[in-house]
């Protein structure tokens, strides 16, 4: 009897610790397309490094715009 209600707490405590919170940030469909947009016009500025910030996350969630422009800035970035 003893040994079944330590399974039950023991399980239970394992059943907590799998519904902890994970770092999952979720965007909406807005921010995103105002992300990328954002992203092109510092391209356009010349401001590549706020650009790949802005356009890093529209371009993961496969946002054409935004993986256009990066593969520009890929391509087009100064050698060293």
């Amino acid at each position: 009897m003893d040994f079944r209600i330590l399974v039950i707490i023991f399980s239970c405590f394992l059943l907590l610790l799998g519904c902890q919170s994970n770092n999952i940030v979720r965007k909406t469909h807005l921010s995103l397309e105002l992300d990328e947009i954002n992203g092109i016009k510092k391209y356009q500025e010349e401001e590549y490094e706020e650009a790949f910030e802005l356009l890093k996350t529209p371009a993961t969630w496969g946002y054409k715009g935004a993986q256009y422009v990066m593969a520009f800035m890929f391509l087009k970035r100064p050698t060293r």
